[in-house]
């Protein structure tokens, strides 16, 4: 049996944590994105949650980061997000904004 990853190690041990157990399963090809998963997995696109990042500017040069779920098959409106959490000028997070 190989080594797990850390990252997926953290994650196991946080569901621990709460009594939940995870089955963590990777894959040889791509799931970056949304229909990447979805053929992985030989789902439709809908079946498919995705997890998205936006930001908003918070106080200084500091971000308020948002992560939203959302359907595989649906698009998030940036505006309507902004009106519902009360936030001006969100945008969506860079890759590194998102890592962070």
């Amino acid at each position: 049996m190989s080594e797990i990853p850390a990252a997926h190690q953290r994650v196991l041990d946080a569901a621990a944590r709460k009594g939940v157990t995870l089955e963590i399963v990777t894959f040889p090809e791509s799931t970056h994105t949304a229909s990447d998963a979805a053929a992985a997995l030989g789902v439709e696109l809908a079946q498919i949650v995705k997890s998205l990042v936006f930001v908003a500017p918070g106080e200084g040069d500091d971000l308020i980061p948002f992560v939203v779920l959302a359907s595989g098959a649906n698009r998030v409106d940036i505006g309507r997000l902004a009106a519902i959490v009360g936030e001006s000028g969100m945008r969506r997070a860079s890759a590194r904004e998102a890592n962070e």
